[in-house]
């Protein structure tokens, strides 16, 4: 069996790789790491649930819309452009008990994230890719440990389920129509997150977390259709048709610190800074020789991104939040496939929160997020010979709607 890691770009302010901290921060993926003030904190910081006072329950699902049209020019089969649309739902349901003053136990998403590409059955690089896609969705049980009136500890344990799919066509040979090769594995994992918090006083407080890797062993067998003759016989001869595939997918393991002040005047700011360990991991293709089946990675460095973010309470009923994020590219130009294109990533966002007479809160953020040009270039490709391509449209939208009691 070929085994090789297969990792997934885990990081927080980026829709394409929506973590489990963004589901439920505020605009532009803000207030991550020390704002703990709802039942959210058990997944982006557990150590924040020794703040909650009594149970709490908070629901703050996000859709993220994502518009891509790339411009494409080929050797031998002449430019193009392929769009590319998604809506994607992430859950996000979080609840928080306390069982007495020093301890609280709470559960929420873990690993709801994301990547992938898709460019249709017809442009000149199909031999390399059609269409792919790696998921990860979990749950993670967490709890908190107040050691005195100002640090908190906290940890969690996530349990994570991936997907992985990966669709191409192949090339029969000139004048040939195309055969298909698909290709899924799926798979479970355990990890580990810490928390701690620290309130320096009433206005300010200060939070740090750190989640290990997450790795899921994953088996699959490829699936061909419509091969040629010939080449269905040089591939079967090779072993290639029977071939069971191993791989690992991996969560790579990472660090969010955040700071909380209120100015004590209806406003308050936060500033969070995410580190990924990104560099001796990347996201592999299944890659169909002209007689083998082989994993191919690149090259990818750590990630590291900010974000910022204010709040202004009108009076007791309104609230309203402003934010901007950024996120560095986990990959140099260079490095770049037409399998995987990730650059840097920017993000605005603006939202409302309304608290009614009974408590109850209810409150909508609006995020976009400006991707980069993800410009690419592959020579020798099956087919279309050297291929190269650039984004000339590359934007998400995410809205959350959220509620708390």
């Amino acid at each position: 069996m070929d085994k090789r890691v297969l990792p997934l770009s885990v990081v927080a302010w980026s829709a394409a790789v929506l973590t489990p901290v963004a589901s439920g921060a505020g605009p532009a993926f803000t207030g991550v790491a020390a704002t703990a003030d709802t039942a959210e904190t058990a997944a982006s910081n557990p150590a924040g649930m020794a703040r909650l006072e009594k149970p709490s329950f908070y629901g703050s699902p996000m859709v993220v819309f994502t518009a891509s049209e790339t411009y494409f020019e080929s050797q031998n089969l002449g430019s193009g452009s392929v769009k590319s649309d998604s809506v994607i739902f992430v859950p996000g349901f979080y609840y928080v008990r306390p069982l007495n003053e020093k301890w609280a136990v709470g559960i929420g998403p873990s690993g709801a994230s994301g990547l992938g590409a898709s460019y249709g059955d017809d442009w000149a690089g199909r031999y390399l890719l059609d269409e792919w896609s790696l998921v990860f969705a979990g749950i993670a049980p967490s709890v908190s440990y107040r050691v005195n009136e100002k640090l908190s500890l906290g940890a969690s344990v996530p349990l994570t389920y991936s997907r992985f799919s990966l669709s191409k066509a192949v090339f029969n040979g000139p004048g040939q129509s195309d055969g298909r090769m698909e290709f899924e594995a799926d798979g479970f994992g355990v990890g580990a997150s810490l928390g701690v918090l620290y309130e320096i006083n009433e206005f300010n407080r200060v939070g740090l977390t750190y989640h290990s890797p997450v790795t899921i062993e994953q088996t699959g067998r490829p699936e061909f259709s419509g091969l040629s003759p010939a080449r269905e016989a040089v591939l079967g001869a090779a072993g290639v048709l029977t071939r069971e595939v191993e791989m690992d997918s991996t969560l790579p393991q990472f660090v969010v610190a955040g700071y909380f002040h209120d100015f004590g005047n209806g406003w308050s700011a936060t500033v969070d800074g995410i580190w990924v360990d990104y560099s001796e991991m990347g996201v592999s293709d299944l890659v169909l020789g002209t007689n083998t089946l082989s994993m191919q990675g690149s090259g990818y460095q750590d990630v590291w991104g900010t974000s910022v973010g204010a709040q202004w309470r009108q009076n007791a009923s309104w609230a309203y939040k402003v934010g901007a994020g950024y996120l560095a590219a986990p990959l140099e130009e260079e490095d770049r496939t037409v399998f995987n294109r990730m650059g840097e990533t920017y993000a605005f966002g603006v939202g409302a929160e309304y608290t009614t007479h009974g408590g109850r809160v209810y409150a909508l953020d609006i995020t976009y997020l400006q991707f980069s040009d993800g410009r690419f270039s592959v020579q020798n490709a099956p087919g279309a010979g050297d291929v190269s391509g650039e984004y000339s449209t590359n934007y998400g939208v995410a809205v959350g709607f959220s509620t708390q009691w």
